[in-house]
């Protein structure tokens, strides 16, 4: 006779109903039952109501484990499997760590019970594909360096002019090479040219990093000047840490050594406002961005037709090519307009709740297939082995994919929680760059930039085509497009229910 606690979960009570929904009641009959029939002392029953299977950490379920690694139990009994564990990976995790406290594991409705041989197979063979999945998920790219530089590692194969690799992997001073960037900086913020300062260098005997040539070149020289890992900075793509190791250079010495006029590239915080969305008047195709910093350390976004040149990739060149920099507060004067006109987003929201909800019950679904099939022995033994894994991997793959399907709902339900307008003014300069150019593209198709001097007022310069306007813009395969300029005579004007219906 084995000690057991039975486990009682429900994601959500209200409302449901029918076979797929096993109540509270239900499960603690079941359990209950099972217990008698085989003989096992029922200690208590942990119930969690309205928790998704999704987390690992629920309380009541840590609280049953730690009872059987303590040896209070012998093990753990749900009514099915899926109650306890929605994701594979963190459902075996629990399941093998109750095995390893020499506790034991069964599912009534399942069959499974890991005291029996075919109970042990089981296990087995989803712990081989949890490991499979933990594999996966260790070699992604992505997670190995989010974590590098949430740790202070600045990602490159050869430590940056200055710096050498200390144990931990962090960059730490070069006591050779250090003060030769400090004194570069200084120099080029005192106003010295690159040239001057690249024969300072090779009379100092320093060579480059990495190829550990003598000559230094504009473009080695600017990699330096420009880097803000000089500034304490790791990152990689999108991920940056502000304080991963000790700065060789000050901020105020950093930008001034920008000089005005210098290009540098967009980083994730640098992006344009209105990328996408700003178009040539003159040709009606999508607007370059090219960044500047100026001496102060003002970054301007510099906006520009991409076709106002011989050989542009289109294949023309506009006769009227327009340009606008940030700092004609173009940005305010849309954002202005964008909270003016649309008085709430409740047209684009309709749905959003349902289309978060269709995502969940897929996700549920695909993880349910997955757990019906990881738990059926004759659906393994028809199949043979190598064929059953094939299967429960391609499920898994199932699985990930109505999950990733659910976070970018999520992820795109930003609008639908600010659907009034004076909720989006008062939260706007909270919201991140992409947050505020999706609710701009949720009510502007388009901004046409019309050729013009800088001192032109932005309102004579600028159009907004509404969603709902119609317009003719070039598209991504279509060859019948003819490049002409915009006028804005050729516009009706666009109604308020109209706007948002055409994404």
């Amino acid at each position: 006779m084995a000690r057991l606690d039975g486990y009682v979960r429900v994601s959500q009570v209200r409302g449901r109903g029918g076979e797929s929904f096993i109540s509270p009641a239900s499960q603690r009959d079941r359990i209950t039952a099972w217990a008698a029939a085989y003989g096992h002392q029922l200690i208590a029953i942990h119930e969690e109501l309205d928790e998704s299977g999704a987390r690992a950490d629920r309380p009541k379920l840590t609280k049953a484990i730690e009872r059987v690694e303590g040896g209070h139990t012998d093990g753990i009994v749900v009514a099915r499997l899926d109650r306890f564990g929605r994701t594979l990976v963190d459902g075996v995790q629990q399941i093998d760590r109750i095995q390893k406290a020499g506790g034991t594991f069964a599912s009534v409705a399942d069959g499974f019970d890991i005291a029996t041989d075919t109970g042990r197979l089981v296990l087995r063979i989803m712990l081989s594909l949890a490991e499979f999945e933990l594999d996966r998920v260790r070699s992604n790219w992505e997670d190995a360096r989010a974590r590098a530089v949430a740790r202070g590692i600045h990602p490159c194969a050869t430590p940056p002019f200055g710096y050498r690799r200390a144990s931990d992997g962090r960059l730490e001073p070069n006591p050779d090479t250090a003060p030769l960037v400090a004194e570069l900086y200084a120099r080029r913020s005192g106003g010295r040219g690159w040239t001057e300062m690249s024969r300072w260098m090779e009379a100092q005997g320093a060579v480059t990093a990495g190829f550990g040539r003598a000559h230094w070149s504009l473009r080695a020289l600017r990699d330096i000047i420009r880097s803000d890992v000089y500034l304490g900075v790791a990152s990689h793509g999108q991920y940056r840490n502000e304080n991963a190791h000790e700065p060789l250079v000050g901020r105020a010495t950093w930008q001034r050594a920008q000089r005005s006029g210098v290009g540098v590239t967009s980083r994730a915080d640098d992006r344009s406002l209105l990328a996408g969305i700003l178009r040539c008047g003159g040709c009606r195709y999508a607007m370059g961005i090219r960044n500047y910093r100026l001496a102060d350390g003002e970054l301007v976004r510099h906006h520009t037709c991409r076709n106002g040149r011989t050989g542009a990739a289109s294949g023309f060149r506009c006769e009227a090519p327009a340009n606008v920099g940030s700092n004609t507060g173009v940005d305010e004067w849309v954002t202005e307009q964008f909270l003016e006109h649309v008085p709430e987003l409740r047209a684009r929201g309709i749905n959003a709740s349902e289309d978060i909800d269709h995502a969940k019950h897929a996700l549920d679904d695909a993880e349910g297939l997955l757990s019906e099939l990881a738990t059926d022995l004759e659906a393994q033994r028809a199949l043979g082995t190598k064929a059953y894994v094939a299967a429960l991997v391609a499920r898994q793959e199932s699985v990930d994919q109505a999950r990733a399907a659910l976070e970018a709902e999520i992820e795109q339900s930003i609008a639908h929680e600010l659907p009034e307008v004076g909720s989006i003014r008062e939260q706007w300069p909270a919201l991140t760059v992409n947050q505020k150019r999706r609710l701009l593209s949720a009510a502007i198709q388009c901004v046409f930039v019309q050729r013009a001097s800088r001192d032109t007022p932005l309102d004579e310069r600028l159009t907004i085509v509404w969603r709902g306007q119609g317009v003719d813009l070039p598209a991504r395969g279509n060859r019948q497009f003819v490049s002409r300029p915009f006028r804005r005579d050729e516009l009706e004007p666009a109604t308020a229910s109209a706007l948002g219906q055409d994404r």
